[in-house]
């Protein structure tokens, strides 16, 4: 394409250029369908949209603020990006008992089964709705738009063993459906019932162990950086989900969540520090190194769940090892989780290098997913959305695939095709009176 018009903070315009050798060496046949190209620039909103509805602009980025407005349009993408948000909760069991008061509980949070009860009991689509809008509901440690191996543009969490460790993970049975896919899709982190019945477990064995009195009740406290909607929401989601989650078990009206919202950039290191219960936070790194986020769960160095011993927590697992003959062979080990990490990533003086410049990504792999499913399964960190942006498109044009790659996107102008010529648009925007409605 050349550019054939600009005007200085307003608008550019590109036209094909038609002796670009690409349109006659019969390599591109099919693509490039575009013939002009305006990019326009609107710094309000509301005249944005305004624009896009009256068919003056074709795509149009989502504020913030906008999402929830259109989230269930079917013209709306959401693009997933590197950050992962989590509901931390807290992992040190003597700052919990510390922060205790007489008839106030805090340790029952250290039973797997009441830190699991509280992953199930909260709906991420809701969640996500309600709360954030500008995200997508997450169920790993890692989003969509990380790539274990770039060179061959294999994602992370499309791959087999990635959709395995989810599996696991959150029980579904893949023999009641017709695919891992669909088996993956069905999966909504969601299920009331066994909440409840992970929370009427988990207050027996406190009962049982001495943690915890018939008369106690629990009270957890949300920590956030400052007091603004999204964090006051978020909060109150998930206050709400609790609420309803405690109902018919024997912890209904005696359960309390309180928001303190004073710990400003100081969060990640008091929450470390056990000073609060909860909190809303979570990790970005490099979309080709998804073993870095696993080592942000599992490294005491980065983790949240700071008093979650993970040089104690074993693991066995099969991964290949150098002889002493010179060859490779296939070998079960037992080490910790940490151990394993260090491994993976090539950390200090680690007994085995899985590095991604020691081994090939397709050997990486499975031990990426079997640590992922570690973490999850420990409710520490427990994944709540996958930060994305939002855009809208036109029903003018469609792209050529739905799933976002993080480097070459849905595959842009190349790719993009037309529902319409210009003569079938102008007469279905007519029949519409001239305005076309997104939500």
């Amino acid at each position: 394409y050349k550019l054939t018009g600009f005007v200085q903070g307003e608008k550019y315009v590109l036209k094909r250029n038609e002796n670009w050798y690409g349109y006659t060496a019969g390599l591109y046949d099919g693509q490039y369908q575009t013939d002009r190209i305006v990019c326009v620039t609107c710094e309000v909103w509301d005249e944005a949209l305004l624009k896009f509805n009256k068919v003056e602009i074709d795509n149009l980025a989502l504020p913030d603020t906008a999402a929830k407005d259109f989230y269930t349009s079917e013209r709306i993408y959401h693009t997933s990006d590197n950050f992962v948000n989590f509901l931390n909760l807290q992992s040190d069991e003597q700052a919990l008992k510390a922060r205790e008061k007489t008839g106030i509980n805090k340790t029952i949070l250290t039973y797997k089964d009441f830190r699991k009860a509280i992953s199930l009991g909260i709906d991420r689509a809701a969640y996500v709705y309600s709360s954030v809008a500008d995200a997508l509901p997450g169920f790993g440690l890692i989003s969509d738009s990380y790539y274990y191996d770039v060179d061959n543009g294999l994602a992370y969490r499309r791959s087999e063993e990635a959709k395995m460790a989810l599996i696991r993970a959150y029980g579904v049975d893949v023999s009641e459906f017709g695919s891992l896919d669909e088996a993956v899709d069905s999966i909504t982190g969601y299920d009331l019932a066994q909440a409840k019945a992970l929370v009427n477990s988990a207050y027996n064995q406190a009962i049982a162990d001495g943690k915890l009195k018939a008369t106690d009740t629990v009270q957890l406290v949300w920590g956030a950086p400052a007091d603004n909607p999204t964090n006051l929401n978020e909060f109150l989601f998930v206050s709400h989900a609790m609420t309803e989650l405690m109902k018919g078990t024997p912890l209904e009206g005696k359960f309390s969540m309180l928001f303190d919202s004073s710990y400003g950039g100081a969060l990640l290191k008091d929450f470390r520090n056990g000073k609060f219960d909860i909190c809303s936070a979570g990790w970005t790194g490099e979309v080709n190194d998804p073993a870095g986020l696993i080592n942000a769960h599992l490294d005491p160095e980065y983790m949240y769940s700071y008093a979650w011993d993970t040089s104690s927590q074993m693991m066995t697992f099969t991964m290949p090892v150098k002889q002493s003959d010179g060859t490779t062979k296939d070998t079960e080990l037992t080490m910790s989780l940490l151990d394993w990490c260090y491994c993976l990533n090539g950390i200090g003086d680690c007994a085995y290098d899985w590095s991604a410049n020691s081994v090939s990504p397709e050997v990486r792999l499975p031990l990426i997913a079997a640590l992922e499913e570690q973490v999850l399964l420990s409710y520490y960190s427990i994944p709540m959305c996958y930060d994305a942006d939002a855009s809208l498109i036109s029903y003018k044009t469609e792209y050529i695939d739905d799933d976002y790659n993080t480097f070459l996107g849905y595959g842009g102008v190349r790719f993009m095709t037309y529902n319409y010529n210009d003569g079938e648009w102008d007469e279905f925007v007519l029949s519409q009176g001239g305005y076309l409605n997104y939500k």
